[in-house]
């Protein structure tokens, strides 16, 4: 069993459901050891693999038995070929084979066994995952801390207690009464119930859970509610895959109501799984108001909204041009096109044809037109030769000259035989472009739709909506459009009447969903006029009542909106919310007028309707619904108040409604963002929100946006849990990805992640997303950067095992009412209290409290004490002195206790330092977090615990905790218990779990934080720790900063001489001025500790001589460090290993240096540049200081070759 990287060593984890070894899963998954019989793969599965490494894969090759070749590299695929493939075996060599394998793995699994088992301590004692905890209940904090950081037993039973005790829950009443600047409400984004969540979710819920949490530590009502969205066209589109895959079938061999079944059971399993998702991740929402697009009470406030707005006019229906899927057999909205650029002829693979077979675009096709009963002819070109068959007329411009004989006349269709007038059109014919003569198909183009609206002509539809030709194409009928476009060409070539093709620069238009061609298609449908709701969402931003953050994205904004065409809703699908519109026959009579179509908001009030409007009874009415159903950001866009209970006038709504801000990707600003503002101004004369953030994209570590295709979409919970190569690929086999796209989406994963995904636990993976969230930049994900930041989390694990000792026997007599009990209750109000000066924010809250004025009289005479440094000298674990900071000179302070029973406390710079360290990190994170700056929060937090408290304070305490003078012992503890229990809050909004779970076992749980003030439950309901006035020390921290450059001037030293640990060598420390020299002796005792000396000594630097054997470092420009090596190395040993090291890394510079310099270096990708470089740098790095270590052992050898 590996060594665990959390502890370094090796350990056994039993737990119920505990993962398997990756090894060993992947041996299960290839059917090693198994009965299974190995099954060779798709030819065109091992054709994807050969072709993807760019390997020529031989016609007779067959795989060996056992292969996969779809995770070997181009090396071994070569290999592979050379040895000849697969090579027929008699049953007798194949079954010897198969026990000799299984006997193999079997041998393998009982080694790792026990070895894993002789590391564990050498006693075979494994570690055990306590993960019994029943649901809902809270954690036995009784139970002894495990060794090391394990995820799993962590961020176990926390979500479910945190819910079952109603800590994210609001009471709807209190928020009412808070108003909208005293609560904070946010609406999740609504996944899709398409599949599961990525790492895109991930990021969402981070952010939106880190803002919940540190609102909820503010003492503010929060209201976080979560849902899922039925998203018509992606859910219906993946479940007929999965039946056409699974079945065969489509969805018309079950009819609408079967196939609404299999997508219900659809959205019940997939939901489950998203639900399951948002719990690993320990986001806070309210799981009481969770809400699906389908419910019932959304469905009603659909119907409403469609039916008031149609009612104000804002929703018609008419016939027009729309974007047309054929593979959706359905229209899509504007946005949900996507453009592909051409610059020249270009052959591609269209959905709906032969998928062998690829089609040219990017060229214009010449034909002509005969004139009637003439000799002339007409040309024409086209980029859409197909539409041809739609014809009805042919326009010139009424002043070009060349064609004013031919005014009034008509051209004859060479296949339908159809008279097509030449018309006059000065707006759409350009004389100058091409022949000056255009063909005008009124039904499948924009422009040729409004000049047929202007000139009155027939708009012919040659369509199917599957992109098969319609009857009215003649021979054509029937055929593939694409295959009709090459059709059309070759029968006018046989007429004589084809001119020409030439290359054509051009955009296609796509379906974002699927990939399909565009057709501009002429149809009935529901249209919403967006131009007044789109003036005022505009105006919201442009006067300020709507911020829009980063600022960068308001261009897009008014891009979109300032431009904004009427939207079309209704979609030819039947997954969704059926269009509440009902289309009314009287006695039989049939009509496609528009006057024909009743809205309303069910069949009886649309039947009265009907019936009122015609003059006839409601028994002779005739009803059909609309077939079609809206447009899923219809429906989404009414989220922010449909889910409080609108249209009616709920305690939710008044509580709830408006929400205060929106959190999303960028990507869906106009999608989702722009339709929640506009329908919410509409329908609610409200903005539905005052601020929206947008967060950037994730992709992958090389800036590849996530695809499946390419094996780099990653589900949160495989990074949570873990997740060995061989279940990657599983998932992959077993979803809907053509057998190709599999290949090669295989082979993207096993490049990523060769040994699989490692565990690393909810906190660590919100960690890692939050911290790249640099404002307005994509987000290259590297896992490797999260398993980092689980290393963090063990660090945090480890500083409070080490506190824990520290606080072990002692005992705390100071009562609980005591002047330190007055100010952590005053200070508890401040969650309550925003105002721009954080520091004035703790002085409001604690102004005016008569236990502060008395601490104030009661505390020394140095004016530079405060009131709080008096109560921090009573401070007891059971009062939880969170808040308390001492501030004053730079030596060490004594105050005495204002109250009886408190101990004297003396204060050492090292501890006033760490709780001005902490005081910054609480201004940092707080100032971060109100400016959405999540990547600067970490930022803070991270550096606070791990550069300062324990790379710094742990070890300068270590010593402390081992002497004898207990004063001191008595004020590390205090201020460690501080810097634990004010910084596990601070890191608490980005990591729930690990800071509940440390928090949790902090001395103290449990009793008053004040008098009649209980302690709070959980961390998620404490105060957010403000910083505090009085508690920064500046000058302490300069002195700091300098001490610790001569602490690693000494450590280079040390280092460069590869002195061991233990090693304990003289330490000189000398000094060109008084001020260098009191920061000197202020701190020696920690240089002292942190240099690894008992001997340390500060002169001045004027007239010293430095002893025969000292190595020097200059710290700074008054501080010069030395250290003794005499007696401690053997230079001629560590010249000889600092020379091999030398001629090592010197070899590998030259070989980068050789492909950096080397033809073809540009074309290298990106990724790969960057990574040689950075190789480089730390290689010359490394060089530089072995150059200085041998010039050291050089110059000690001299020196001591001139003694002797």
């Amino acid at each position: 069993m590996a060594a665990d990287p959390q502890t370094g060593s090796a350990t056994a984890v039993e737990a119920a459901g505990a993962a398997p070894a990756p090894a060993a899963a992947a041996a299960a998954s290839s059917g090693a050891g198994a009965d299974a019989e190995w099954v060779a793969p798709a030819r065109e599965v091992v054709e994807a693999a050969f072709a993807a490494a760019g390997v020529p894969l031989p016609e007779d090759f067959e795989v060996p038995p056992g292969t996969d070749v779809t995770v070997l590299s181009k090396k071994q695929l070569r290999k592979l070929i050379k040895k000849g493939g697969a090579k027929a075996k008699s049953p007798e060599e194949l079954a010897r084979e198969k026990a000799e394998k299984k006997a193999t793995v079997e041998a393998a699994i009982k080694a790792n066994k026990a070895k894993a088992k002789a590391k564990a301590g050498g006693k075979g004692k494994a570690v055990v995952l306590k993960l019994d905890t029943p649901e809902g209940e809270k954690k036995d904090m009784s139970e002894e801390m495990l060794s090391g950081y394990h995820p799993r037993a962590v961020e176990h039973a926390w979500d479910a207690w945190w819910s079952k005790k109603g800590f994210y829950t609001a009471d709807p009443k209190a928020a009412a009464e808070a108003g909208e600047d005293g609560r904070f409400v946010i609406v999740i984004p609504p996944p899709n119930v398409t599949g599961s969540l990525h790492l895109g979710h991930g990021l969402t819920c981070s952010i939106q859970d880190a803002l919940c949490r540190w609102h909820r530590m503010h003492g503010r009502p929060v209201m976080w509610l979560p849902g899922t969205d039925h998203a018509g066209i992606a859910t219906q589109t993946v479940v007929e895959r999965r039946l056409a895959k699974d079945e065969g079938k489509t969805r018309h061999d079950l009819g609408r109501e079967d196939f609404l079944k299999r997508v219900w059971e659809w959205k019940e399993q997939y939901g489950g799984r998203i639900v399951d998702q948002l719990k690993h991740l320990g986001v806070s929402v309210d799981w009481t108001r969770e809400r699906f697009t389908m419910d019932e009470s959304l469905s009603v406030a659909v119907t409403e909204a469609f039916c008031r707005m149609h009612a104000k006019g804002l929703i018609y229906r008419d016939t027009r041009m729309v974007n047309w899927c054929c593979a959706l057999n359905s229209a899509i909205s504007d946005i949900e096109v996507d453009t592909l650029e051409l610059d020249k002829p270009t052959r591609l693979s269209v959905p709906g044809h032969d998928p062998a077979k690829k089609y040219e675009f990017g060229t214009i096709i010449s034909f002509a037109y005969p004139v009637e009963d003439s000799d002339e002819r007409v040309v024409v070109a086209t980029t859409r030769l197909e539409t041809m068959l739609g014809d009805v007329a042919v326009a010139v411009h009424p002043e070009d000259p060349r064609y004013t004989h031919l005014h009034g006349k008509h051209v004859v269709h060479p296949f339908n035989g159809k008279k097509l007038p030449i018309i006059c059109d000065d707006v759409l014919v350009d004389m100058a472009f091409g022949t000056g003569a255009v063909k005008i198909t009124p039904a499948h183009d924009p422009n040729d739709f409004a000049c047929g609206r202007r000139n009155g002509l027939p708009e012919v539809v040659i369509l199917n909506d599957d992109g098969t030709m319609n009857s009215e194409c003649a021979q054509f009928a029937g055929m593939r459009r694409y295959d009709a476009r090459e059709a059309v060409q070759a029968a006018l070539a046989e007429k004589g009447l084809y001119v020409g093709t030439a290359p054509n620069k051009m955009s296609i238009a796509t379906c974002s969903r699927t990939g399909d061609l565009i057709e501009p298609m002429l149809k009935p449908q529901w249209w919403v006029n967006c131009k007044d709701m789109a003036e005022r969402a505009t105006a919201a931003v442009r006067n300020g009542d709507l911020t829009i953050l980063p600022d960068m994205h308001e261009a897009t904004w008014y891009r979109w909106l300032d431009d904004c065409r009427d939207w079309c809703i209704s979609r030819q699908l039947w997954w969704g919310h059926r269009i509440p519109a009902y289309h009314a026959e009287v006695d039989g009579e049939v009509s496609e007028t528009a006057d024909r179509w009743v809205v309303a908001r069910t069949e009886a009030e649309a039947k009265t309707i009907a019936a009122e409007r015609f003059g006839v009874s409601e028994d002779k009415v005739t009803l059909k619904q609309d077939e079609d159903v809206l447009d899923t950001w219809f429906s989404s866009g009414l989220f922010p108040f449909s889910t409080f209970g609108w249209p009616e006038k709920t305690a939710d709504l008044d509580g709830f409604f408006p929400n205060s801000l929106l959190e999303t990707g960028h990507d869906i600003l106009f999608f989702w963002v722009a339709r929640m503002v506009m329908l919410g101004l509409e329908l609610t004369d409200t903005l539905p929100f005052r601020t929206v953030y947008l967060h950037a994209m994730v992709r992958d570590k090389y800036g590849r946006k996530m695809s499946k295709s390419l094996g780099n979409v990653i589900d949160p919970l495989e990074v949570i849990n873990g997740c060995p190569l061989a279940k990657l690929h599983a998932k992959l086999e077993a979803g809907n990805l053509p057998p190709k796209e599999v290949a090669k989406a295989k082979a993207g994963q096993t490049k990523e992640f060769p040994e699989g995904i490692p565990e690393c636990g909810a906190d660590a993976l919100r960690f890692g997303l939050l911290s790249y969230t640099l404002q307005g930049r994509d987000i290259n994900l590297s896992i490797g950067n999260v398993v980092a930041h689980r290393h963090f989390c063990n660090k945090l694990w480890n500083a409070t095992r080490f506190a824990m000792n520290a606080f072990e026997d002692y005992t705390h007599d100071t009562p609980t009412d005591s002047i330190l009990g007055a100010l952590a209750a005053a200070a508890a109000a401040q969650g309550s209290t925003t105002v721009a000066d954080t520091d004035a924010a703790v002085e409001a809250a604690t102004a005016g409290t008569a236990a502060v004025a008395a601490a104030a009289a009661a505390s020394s005479a140095d004016t530079d004490v405060s009131a709080v440094t008096a109560a921090l000298a009573s401070a007891s674990f059971a009062s939880r002195p969170g808040y308390k900071a001492p501030v004053g000179s730079t030596g060490p302070i004594t105050v005495d206790a204002p109250a009886a029973g408190g101990k004297a406390l003396v204060l050492a710079p090292r501890d006033r330092w760490i709780l001005s360290r902490l005081n910054a990190a609480c201004r940092s994170t707080e100032l971060a977090m109100r400016s959405f700056a999540f990547a600067e929060a970490c930022s803070a937090a991270h550096h606070f615990w791990l550069e300062d408290l324990c790379d710094v304070y742990l070890e300068l305490t270590k010593p402390v905790f081992r002497g004898e003078d207990e004063a001191a012992k008595h004020a590390a503890r205090l201020v460690l218990y501080t810097c634990l229990d004010r910084g596990l809050r601070l890191l608490h909004p980005m990591m729930p779990f690990v800071t509940e779970e440390l928090w949790q076992r902090l001395p103290g749980r449990g009793a008053e934080a004040a008098p009649g003030v209980p302690d709070p439950e959980s961390i998620m309901i404490s105060t957010w720790p403000l910083p505090v006035k009085g508690m920064d020390a500046p000058d302490l921290d300069a002195q700091m900063t300098r001490a610790m450059g001569a602490i690693r001037s000494i450590r280079t030293l040390r280092t460069q001489a590869s002195l061991r640990p233990s090693a304990n060598a003289d330490v000189i420390l000398t000094v060109t001025d008084a001020e260098a020299r009191s920061v000197l002796e202020t701190f020696a005792e920690d240089i002292s500790t942190l240099g690894s000396t008992d001997n340390l000594r500060i002169v001045d630097a004027a007239g010293f001589k430095a002893p025969r054997g000292c190595a020097m470092e200059v710290a700074d420009d008054a501080i010069v460090a030395l250290v003794n090596l005499s007696g401690l190395v053997d230079t001629e040993q560590e010249l000889a290993r600092l020379s091999k090291q030398q001629e090592k890394k010197q070899s590998a510079v030259e070989s980068l240096n050789k492909r950096m310099e080397g033809a073809g270096w540009d074309k290298i990708p990106e990724e790969v540049r960057e990574k040689d470089e950075e190789a480089k740098r730390k290689l010359d790095d490394e060089l530089a200081a072995i150059s200085k270590a041998i010039a050291l052992m050089e110059a000690m050898q001299k020196a001591a070759a001139t003694e002797e």
